[in-house]
């Protein structure tokens, strides 16, 4: 290779790695940190704050992102989870297990009936979202139906009506195109907040 080659060569490189240095160093990062104020509470985790965030003393009691184990009466159910021992963010994961697997016919069986009788409904009424687990373990959402098979439940556990209890279901619907058969779901730890919330206010 000449020499007037070569200087033009060690040019042509120098120049692609300043230019790719600025764009991939400065103006790519830039982009998305401007992206992220815009989108600033999605960027940051979707917490969720106690007492709705008013105070300065209010903690991050969870994010919108991920399921939380329900441990308490008058909290509506998200779905089944295959995460470590339930809804463990450290453990994300599915079960695995085929459609066509018996083991998961015969946990989905055992979860419907489990449901039925926990929220006093047929069997048959009971949507397959319910009985089955997300991909992640951890997806807050459930569909609609499930949510409304709940209401009567959670609304005799914490001494509200019914009617109260689907105002705030209504609020909390999100639509969607990803397989729900009405196309209608509801974030259940954004729903369990509400609720919270709600309680709160109605007794000061």
């Amino acid at each position: 290779m000449s020499l007037s080659r070569m200087k033009r060569v060690v040019l042509t490189a120098t120049k692609m790695f300043i230019v790719f240095t600025l764009l991939l160093g400065l103006v790519y990062p830039l982009v998305f940190v401007g992206v992220g104020q815009i989108f600033a509470r999605q960027s940051r985790g979707s917490y969720l704050m106690s007492n709705g965030g008013d105070s300065e003393t209010a903690e991050v009691i969870g994010s919108e992102l991920l399921a939380q184990p329900v441990t308490k009466p008058g909290y509506f159910f998200y779905r089944a989870s295959s995460a470590g021992d339930g809804w463990d963010p450290m453990q994300s994961g599915a079960s695995n297990l085929s459609p066509a697997s018996t083991e998961l016919q015969e946990l989905a069986a055992q979860r419907r009936r489990d449901i039925a009788q926990r929220e006093h409904v047929n069997a048959d009424a009971i949507p397959a979202d319910a009985v089955t687990a997300s991909g992640s373990g951890l997806d807050p959402h459930i569909s609609l139906a499930y949510a409304r098979i709940q209401a009567a439940r959670v609304a005799r556990e914490r001494g509200m009506t019914q009617a109260q209890i689907d105002r705030i279901i209504n609020e909390q619907v999100e639509h969607v195109f990803n397989g729900f058969k009405d196309g209608q779901i509801v974030n259940v730890t954004a729903l369990n907040h509400a609720l919270d919330l709600a309680q709160r206010h109605a007794e000061e």
